[in-house]
């Protein structure tokens, strides 16, 4: 990536992206070289504003995300 993000590579992130935003995914495969630990989600039916789009897959991957970091401890 021509920037590094500020994260770190020993901390599980979430990245979230629009199933329909071909612009901003042409580069997903980037993140997890930033951060192993990292993984991509799409958001189904989704164009630029996910919230708006698709409220309940927005919703539905954080709270995925947010039950296996509980889990995990």
């Amino acid at each position: 990536m021509s920037r590094r993000l500020p994260v770190s590579d020993s901390n599980p992130a979430l990245i979230l992206n629009r199933e329909k935003d071909t612009v901003f995914r042409s580069r997903d495969h980037e993140f997890p070289t930033v951060n192993p630990r990292a993984r991509v989600e799409l958001i189904p039916r989704a164009r630029h504003l996910a919230n708006f789009d698709d409220p309940d897959g927005l919703s539905d991957a954080v709270r995925r995300f947010a039950c296996e970091l509980t889990a995990v401890g």
